[in-house]
């Protein structure tokens, strides 16, 4: 009968809450910690251990948000690679962070989950250095920064050579953008961008970098 299930329930719920919080204090949190160059006070990681992989500077600030379902990749091509996040931003479920030279994040930054951030290709560009299963030319990386307040909406893939500025919103399912091209949200003049692979606010301003 429901009088004897939903106690049940709730006390399973909270044994699950209890144990969920004890793992993330005193295993999770002090690992991740261990793995990185410097993190800020009062940083979170929740549900899980990030996948960490391979010499990656990880720099984080005070008072972050990171789900333990995400995954930080440094590349060999250029020594140390580096991802540096600023305080108070969030990390959502499901992200990816490849770097073979810079990932630049700023402070109050949210990012929702299965995002994809890249400074390389993952793969040469050439067809014939992809059959021999060659590295990645240098040339081809190129660093991402994504400016102070920025929010990037679910599945936002951002490629080789992008700034995103402060403050933008960028649409769920968004490709951001090939082409190392500056994105701009001015947010006095807009509250809606994007549709996958489209940003559609006028207020946005792509110039050259």
């Amino acid at each position: 009968p429901p009088a004897v299930f939903v106690p049940l329930r709730m006390a399973r719920g909270m044994g699950m809450n209890a144990a969920s919080y004890a793992k993330s204090r005193f295993y999770w949190q002090p690992m991740f910690r261990a793995f990185c160059e410097s993190c800020g006070e009062g940083t979170i990681v929740s549900d899980g251990f990030p996948y960490l992989h391979g010499d990656l500077r990880l720099i984080v600030g005070d008072g972050c948000k990171i789900n333990g379902n995400n995954a930080f990749a440094a590349g060999k091509i250029f020594d140390a690679p580096t991802i540096t996040i600023g305080d108070r931003s969030n990390i959502g479920w499901g992200a990816v962070f490849s770097v073979s030279r810079s990932i630049s994040i700023g402070s109050n930054v949210r990012i929702a989950d299965q995002c994809f951030v890249f400074d390389n290709p993952g793969h040469p560009l050439d067809p014939i250095a992809r059959r021999g299963d060659g590295a990645v030319s240098p040339d081809q990386v190129k660093p991402v920064v994504i400016e102070d307040d920025v929010w990037l909406g679910m599945r936002t893939i951002v490629l080789p050579g992008v700034t995103i500025g402060r403050g933008s919103c960028i649409g769920a399912g968004s490709v951001v953008d090939v082409g190392g091209h500056i994105a701009r949200y001015n947010a006095e003049h807009s509250k809606e961008v994007g549709g996958p692979g489209v940003n559609l606010d006028i207020a946005y301003l792509r110039d050259s970098v």
